[in-house]
């Protein structure tokens, strides 16, 4: 008998999640949880897992840029963004 997964410890970058897993036996209606050792182990359920593996989103930034602020003088801006990893392995910009 298994138990409903746990909330993942991650919203993304990868987490993990667990369950309860139990021996039981049925007797007709009954159903007895039973001792870990009077079931095989081969055949136990896995108790954790591996969740939210999408990549989490980053900072980037643009190449610097040259601004003109006044006749004689010049200043450099950057800009930047939000950007996460698409499932192709491409940037993909979210802010």
């Amino acid at each position: 008998m298994n138990g409903d997964w746990s909330a993942c410890s991650a919203s993304c970058g990868g987490g993990s999640r667990t369950r309860s897993v139990f021996c039981t036996e049925e007797n007709g209606n009954e159903t007895t949880k039973l001792p870990d050792h009077k079931c095989s182990s081969t055949h136990k359920p896995h108790i954790q897992e591996t969740c939210n593996t999408v990549s989490c989103p980053m900072w980037e930034t643009d190449k610097w840029s040259e601004v003109r602020v006044h006749a004689r003088f010049y200043a450099r801006v950057k800009h930047a963004g939000i950007y996460t990893k698409t499932r192709r392995g491409r940037l993909a910009r979210i802010i």
